[in-house]
């Protein structure tokens, strides 16, 4: 396989190209919680992992807008997704 970036060769299996980390074509990203970075339920930590940053900087992110939005809508949203969203 090769990759669409930067046109060399991926090895068979892998997620990532080993030359630039892009993200190989024939891998799927499933939105769910993550339990080895689960600091409440996982929901940020799964986020982090579905859209490929830093856990901690996805709990940062997702708090600033919780306290941006007003407190509730960011709980509502966090309590939602944690029923919702399955353990990985």
């Amino acid at each position: 396989m090769t990759c669409q970036r930067c046109q060399r060769v991926v090895p068979d299996g892998s997620a990532f190209c080993p030359a630039c980390g892009a993200r190989t074509a024939g891998t799927v990203r499933r939105l769910a919680r993550d339990r080895a970075n689960a600091k409440l339920a996982g929901v940020c930590g799964g986020l982090a992992t579905y859209f490929d940053v830093d856990p901690t900087l996805m709990r940062v992110i997702y708090l600033a807008a919780t306290f941006f939005t007003g407190f509730v809508p960011g709980a509502l949203l966090y309590i939602v997704l944690a029923l919702v969203m399955p353990m990985e």
